[in-house]
């Protein structure tokens, strides 16, 4: 049979090499003439395990062949797929199609699955929607896991087990990319709910709490350092969404190392495959072909992709090399207990930390999981950690949120304006708000409200804030970043009578008609900042910028002492 194949990208080329390889007399079209040429050449532009082998082999024999020029092509995947969908709207080509797969897939006992080609695109969108929330669940189960003093490989495993759900898909991590999952949640049903008038919620969040994910990897990378990695070196360890291909698309490593690069690291890498692919979209990244030389001389080492040379890494060479022996392993490719037992300082995925595991608690004060009271939880604090805590704690957060809708946002000394906020209806369409839009709402400003205040100052991106009222006193250092779409995040830590915990969280913005709207993720109300001039008696007033101290947070500091 004659197949032309539109698109030489990582699914149309292993598309077609395939059906070459089955008999078939395929030519591959594609309007990049570089790409073209260079697949008469025999050099393969993408890298998935065999590849070149399959298109040489039958490149020569004549099955498999690449043009521009698609009336030319008109003349004339995973290769054990677990079923095959056929989208037809005649009888014609239905015949066709199931002829062109039945011989191959009969044998195997592959089924195939004719509908109308609307639903079978449905199949394709909903198939992925659904393993993207799959593997979405585990990475928070992951978070859970790692407060509650638990095992998410272990978790994963007696879930897995069962036969309704499976084990595959179900390994924690720093989040899902490539270029299927995010194109087809997002950019596709998404589109498609929205463009129809239908809600897909779980959908929604599955892609809200994904990009939350790859945000949250740097600040864990950030926590192992003690929240300083401004001149820090740090050692990444593989770039691509996934092991075994060079496709960077949507990779968790960019969005990673971005976000420590604002924050002052300096960042090597090392790929076995994918460097050539991520030095396009990487900038000041030094890139090196040796894990150990990636590694030498760096304050900590962060795995990223699971390749299998680096699952097989000499850790006590590893050691050896660094600068310190700190190691974040965002893809838990090494068996709890053995870096630790080199002296590695080790942060996993959904494992609890040494200490954590002696003393049977986690690290955070936890509503339900910990003996602290509420009561000595303040306001702020509860709404930080609002994504960790059970529902049976939204009605504090309700009053935690209503309190906020009175707060300020005033500018530092020698400013000029500040901005209240109300809780409001989001219009149908606004706009997203840019990194730099939302970088000038917060830089070099104050976050006032009733019974507290936080600052939050461009230098090394610090954050600070205090608290004293009915509920205690506390304050919080940390640090606060803006991601690229369009969110402000705090990563800080609390101290109060009950101790120190750690909280992050997130906040949407968007832009309508010259108002301002902000959210609280992932279950807050939306507010519109409403401005008004500052006040000499403003926190602002008093803060001193090079320490971040004011008269208020050190009366807490000094109470609390």
């Amino acid at each position: 049979m004659k197949i032309a194949i539109i698109g030489t990208g990582y699914v149309g080329l292993v598309s077609g090499t395939c059906f070459a390889a089955w008999g078939n007399e395929v030519v591959c079209v594609d309007k990049d003439v570089q790409k073209i040429e260079a697949l008469r050449r025999g050099a393969v532009p993408i890298y998935e395990p065999g590849l070149d082998e399959l298109v040489e082999r039958n490149s020569v024999a004549g099955h498999l062949s690449f043009t521009c020029n698609l009336a030319e092509a008109l003349k004339g995947a995973a290769v054990e797929p677990d079923r095959v969908v056929i989208g037809v709207e005649d009888k014609l080509a239905e015949e066709c199609l199931v002829a062109l797969y039945g011989v191959r897939l009969e044998s195997q006992k592959i089924p195939i699955v004719v509908t109308r080609r609307r639903t079978s695109e449905l199949i394709k969108y909903a198939a992925n929607a659904f393993l993207a929330t799959k593997i979405t669940f585990i990475n928070e189960m992951a978070d859970l896991c790692e407060q509650v003093s638990s095992n998410v490989g272990e978790l994963a495993l007696g879930i897995g087990l069962d036969r309704r759900i499976g084990t595959s898909f179900l390994n924690a991590g720093p989040g899902y990319g490539g270029s299927c999952f995010p194109k087809d949640t997002t950019m596709a049903l998404l589109r498609t709910a929205q463009d129809y008038g239908v809600s897909v919620r779980i959908v929604e969040e599955t892609v809200t709490a994904n990009e939350a994910r790859k945000r949250r990897m740097a600040l864990k990378v950030m926590d192992a350092l003690d929240n300083d990695v401004q001149g820090r070196t740090i050692a990444v360890l593989g770039l691509t969404f996934k092991p075994d291909t060079d496709d960077m698309r949507d990779a968790p490593s960019v969005p990673l190392i971005e976000t420590l690069q604002r924050f002052g690291a300096q960042i090597r890498a090392y790929d076995p495959i994918g460097a050539e692919n991520a030095s396009r979209i990487l900038s000041d990244v030094e890139l090196h072909d040796d894990a150990y030389e990636c590694a030498r001389g760096a304050d900590a080492v962060v795995v990223i992709t699971e390749w299998d040379s680096i699952r097989k890494l000499d850790l006590a060479r590893l050691k050896e090399v660094m600068r310190q022996a700190v190691l974040i392993d965002l893809r838990n490719a090494f068996a709890p207990g053995v870096a630790e037992a080199l002296g590695f300082r080790v942060s996993a995925v959904g494992r609890p930390t040494p200490r954590q595991e002696t003393t049977g608690r986690g690290s955070r004060t936890h509503a339900g999981l910990q003996a602290a009271s509420t009561s000595q939880q303040t306001h702020f604090q509860r709404a930080l950690e609002a994504p960790l805590l059970t529902r049976r704690t939204t009605s504090r957060f309700n009053r935690f949120a209503n309190a906020l809708g009175a707060f300020t946002l005033t500018w530092l000394v020698g400013s000029a304006g500040s901005a209240s906020a109300q809780e409001v209806v989001l219009p149908k369409a606004p706009r997203v708000m840019t990194p730099a839009e939302i970088h000038e709402l917060y830089h070099d400003r104050s976050w006032r409200w009733k019974g507290g205040a936080a600052y939050l100052v461009d230098e090394r991106r610090r954050f600070s804030a205090w608290v004293d009222d009915d509920t205690g006193k506390s304050w919080a250092e940390g640090n606060w970043i803006i991601t690229e779409t369009g969110q402000m995040c705090l990563n800080a830590t609390w101290h109060s009578k009950a101790g120190r915990s750690r909280a992050m969280t997130c906040f949407s913005h968007r832009f309508d008609n010259g108002t301002i709207y902000q959210k609280r993720e992932p279950d807050g109300s939306w507010y519109v900042f409403r401005h008004a001039q500052p006040r000499d008696q403003d926190e602002a007033k008093n803060l001193v910028r090079k320490d971040l101290v004011s008269t208020h947070i050190l009366a807490v500091k000094t109470a609390l002492d």
